[in-house]
Order: structure tokens, then sequence, then C-alpha cells
């Protein structure tokens, strides 16, 4: 009884010190290398970087509450090198954009590492599920 005690709060112990160094060495807003829609607002092109990053963070922390460190590694590598490559949206729909993310110092046709659908809703963008 006593030695589950101890292996539990060792365990939390270490998911406590990984969450507080992912905090401090935690990616920052993921820089812009393409460009956003004329249809943007300024406010809007600065939240949109801050969304993708809590998202590049829900992505780190998932994998650590389940105890998979590799993979909690991983995620924060990827995520450190993340630029956002574009924006994109159709004209007929200004309510949903698309967010390409990826990392420009990879060779052409493997920049592009992934998609964050968004929607605009009460004038905030908020990340959806559909394409």
């Amino acid at each position: 009884m006593k030695r589950k005690r101890v292996v539990g709060a060792a365990i939390a112990l270490v998911l406590l010190v990984s969450a507080i160094l992912l905090c401090v060495f935690a990616p920052r807003a993921p820089k812009v290398d393409g460009g956003f829609p004329e249809m943007l607002s300024q406010a809007q092109r600065k939240e949109i970087p801050v969304i993708v990053r809590k998202e590049m963070r829900r992505r780190i922390f998932a994998p650590l509450k389940r105890g998979q460190f590799k993979a909690a590694w991983t995620q924060y590598r990827l995520a450190r090198s993340q630029r956002i490559l574009a924006v994109g949206y159709q004209p007929a729909n200004t309510n949903k954009i698309w967010v390409y993310l990826g990392n420009p110092s990879s060779p052409p046709g493997s920049r592009q590492s992934g998609v964050i659908p968004m929607t605009n809703t009460n004038g905030h963008w908020q990340i959806t599920s559909e394409l």
C-alpha cells in the first residue's frame, strides 16, 4: 500500500515537472511565412497564430496525460519547427479558413505537415473538426 503511494507520487511529480518544463520551453505562436486573405482584420491576423499555438500545446499535453513521453516529445519537436505557410478560404464562404502548417526548411513537396480548419463564430476564430 505504501509502495503504491510512493510510485503514484513519483509519477505525479514527473508529470508536473514535465508540464512545467513544457510551459517554460513551449512553442511560441508560429511565424507566418504565407499571407493572410485581405478580408481578415489586423486583430484576426494576430488571433489566428495564437489559436494555432494553443492547438499545438494541446497536441503536446494530450500524450503526456496518458504517459506517452516519446509521443509528447515528437509533438514538441514538430511544434517548434512549424510555420504558417498559408491561410486559404473560399470567397463564397468567408466564415471558414484553412491554416496550412509546415516547415519551410523541408524539401519541396514535403513542406506542408498539417491543415487546421477554422470557423468564425461571433467574431472569433475557432478550430473545427471538418475540412
